[in-house]
């Protein structure tokens, strides 16, 4: 449970910063991803960052329980399987994902997610457990 709530309160704090900054800021995150989609050594780096985080977590928090920590869990697996398709295969990876950072609705429905998910993952690692 503590390697639970240490992952939700870095987790969560995050997402809130990155789901508040991506809608407060809007056009530099569009011009952010569409650089980034440009930058292959970027996306490599990406793909590695991804890689080892997914390791990291699955490594020390693989759990698979009908709680909010299957939460952490899945998003270990959604890095670790992103890190390694980014390294495997990054160009057919980024023509998937292109259109989706065309438009900047996208942005803000990633921002309402990221922030959504921040907040539960706050409200279990901050809050909680008191």
């Amino acid at each position: 449970m503590e390697t639970s709530i240490l992952l939700a309160k870095i987790f969560g704090l995050t997402y809130i910063v990155v789901g508040l900054g991506m809608l407060i800021n809007k056009e530099y995150y569009h011009k952010l991803f569409k650089e980034y989609l440009k930058n292959e050594s970027l996306v490599y780096f990406g793909g590695v960052a991804a890689l080892v985080v997914g390791i990291v977590i699955l490594s020390f928090h693989n759990y698979w329980v009908s709680s909010w920590e299957v939460i952490i869990t899945v998003f270990g697996w959604m890095a670790l399987i992103k890190g390694i398709l980014l390294l495997l295969v990054p160009k057919a990876l980024i023509d998937l994902f292109r259109p989706w950072f065309k438009n900047e609705t996208t942005l803000t429905l990633f921002g309402l997610l990221a922030l959504v998910i921040g907040v539960v993952l706050g409200y279990f690692g901050f809050i909680a457990y008191l």
